[in-house]
């Protein structure tokens, strides 16, 4: 199960642009804040619509 976690981890930073010198590689919490920054930006480009 931590393997799978692990690989999915992996595959979401991979579609998102994500490289190892970047701050949301450097652990899962960074990873979640970064995906929320990039949630929220297109929250607001909707809601400017």
């Amino acid at each position: 199960m931590r393997k799978a976690h692990h690989q999915n981890d992996m595959a979401v930073m991979q579609a998102y642009g994500f490289t190892k010198g970047s701050e949301a590689y450097k652990s899962e919490a960074a990873c979640v804040a970064e995906l929320m920054k990039i949630y929220q930006k297109k929250v607001e480009e909707i809601e400017k619509r």
